[in-house]
């Protein structure tokens, strides 16, 4: 059997195994997932086969996409105030401590502070994501608030990113061509996901969802090539 073969199959059953404990023990599966991953490598050496990485990208802009549409721009406009009220200082308070300990404490550069304090003070929305399903409380108004509440996280810390990228790095021209690109994709990709969907409903070959895999790999790509989260444009 090929080391491919045999590695992945150990992780696609840890990740089984992960499941039936959360089901019967009613703990919260992404802890259960990232103790089992540090578990496989500490103990078997395993690390993510090659191909895998693009993947867990596309993986991780599908969340956020799920995330975003079950929340939905009316039930954000219409909560905005306390999504903000919750999130805003949620991504402020860590950040600018992260920021001024990286910047003045450890003499980091501009662009490193920005992205190491956004990174380590960003609420994981995969995280709140799957735990708010788990126990099912997506429903309940806590629980979408709370969903909003860390989308707008998330949008900030993006965005932070984003715009010192964009103010720091080379070849500016490129950037903003390349930014431009992406809000255009941002906003007619979804569009034309659902127009393919709705044009084939029922079909075998479930066009709307190639069709959303395919929009999701093109705000990736855009993303890559200037160097910006791609669950900004995503969500």
């Amino acid at each position: 059997m090929a080391a491919l073969d045999l590695d992945l199959t150990i992780v696609l059953g840890a990740a089984i195994l992960t499941a039936l404990i959360a089901h019967r023990t009613a703990l919260p599966i992404t802890a259960l997932e990232i103790v089992a991953g540090i578990l496989i490598v500490t103990l078997l050496g395993i690390s993510l086969p090659e191909g895998t990485t693009d993947l867990v990208i596309i993986g991780s802009l599908l969340i956020v996409f799920l995330a975003g549409l079950e929340t939905g721009m009316a039930y954000i406009r219409a909560h905005a105030k306390q999504a903000i009220a919750i999130g805003l200082p949620a991504f402020l308070v860590p950040f600018l401590g992260l920021f001024a300990l990286l910047f003045w404490g450890a003499h980091a550069p501009l662009l490193v502070s920005v992205i190491g304090a956004t990174a380590l003070a960003d609420t994981s929305i995969s995280v709140v994501y799957t735990t708010l399903h788990q126990f099912e409380l997506t429903e309940l108004p806590f629980g979408r608030l709370l969903l909003a509440a860390t989308l707008v996280v998330n949008l900030f810390e993006d965005s932070s990113v984003t715009v010192t990228t964009f103010f720091t790095g080379p070849g500016f021209l490129f950037t903003l061509v390349v930014l431009g690109f992406l809000v255009v994709a941002a906003v007619y990709l979804p569009r034309l996901s659902r127009a393919a969907a709705e044009r084939t409903p029922g079909t075998f070959a479930n066009v709307g969802a190639r069709t959303l895999l395919f929009s999701l790999s093109v705000l990736s790509v855009l993303s890559a090539l200037v160097g910006v989260p791609g669950i900004l444009f995503v969500s």
